[in-house]
């Protein structure tokens, strides 16, 4: 189950603040919602195999199973389309990580360790099966536009603070060195896990590589944050 202050944080941080206006719903409230749910669904696939900028309206409709004047309906544009398609690429992918399981408290730098080796796994096998997913938020996001491309970024200080919590913590509880600057490791690890993701992208991350880089990674990172002296 998705953490709820985890997945609240990560659209606010994706959004900059300012709630974009909808467009004026038919009066079938529900059908109105599933209708405008299909259609970015539709685009999320459609914008993934494609491209955004190769994209048309038409190509959406079609996969949607509707009308192009139904997708005006809902939508004035084809990027305000793709701002949907990113907050719908966004709450998916934090919902991967951001639950209550990987969100509970850090006891010791072993269970750190674990920690991320789940994290990463999780995100890994995810991205394998839908490498949609990371394609969205990382390439025709951040490619479409300055703010598209702010908002990228706003999601990945979204991850990496969230891990700088999980480090404070540590610190707290005598698991990591004090002098440890959180933001920056949080940071460090994000960078450290986007290898990876890009080889489940492209369909050339093998469980081997994957099994070795995620201990190396893992390693790397507990031998440098651990207390001298504390082995655990």
């Amino acid at each position: 189950m998705a953490h709820p202050e985890a997945v609240a944080n990560a659209e606010s941080a994706t959004t900059a603040g300012a709630p974009r206006p909808r467009r004026g719903r038919p009066k079938q409230e529900g059908l109105a919602e599933r209708r405008r749910e299909q259609i970015i669904e539709s685009a999320y696939y459609v914008f993934a195999a494609k491209g955004y900028e190769s994209t048309t309206i038409s190509d959406v409709a079609k996969h949607a199973g509707v009308g192009q004047g139904t997708v005006y309906r809902y939508f004035d544009s084809k990027r305000e389309i793709l701002d949907q398609v990113f907050d719908y690429s966004a709450e998916r992918f934090v919902s991967l990580i951001a639950t209550d399981d990987l969100m509970a408290p850090v006891r010791s730098l072993a269970d750190f360790a674990d920690r991320l080796t789940q994290i990463a796994t999780r995100m890994a096998g995810a991205i394998e099966r839908e490498p949609e997913l990371l394609r969205l938020i990382i390439v025709e996001a951040s490619a479409a536009d300055a703010e598209l491309n702010a908002r990228v970024l706003g999601l990945k200080s979204f991850l990496s603070e969230m891990i700088a919590r999980i480090l404070e913590d540590g610190i707290e509880r005598g698991w990591i060195r004090p002098e440890i600057d959180t933001g920056t490791y949080g940071q460090y690890i994000i960078a450290l896990v986007l290898p990876g993701l890009r080889h489940a992208v492209q369909g050339t991350l093998t469980a081997d590589w994957k099994t070795r880089f995620t201990e190396q990674t893992v390693g790397i990172l507990a031998a440098a944050m651990r207390v001298p002296g504390h082995s655990s």
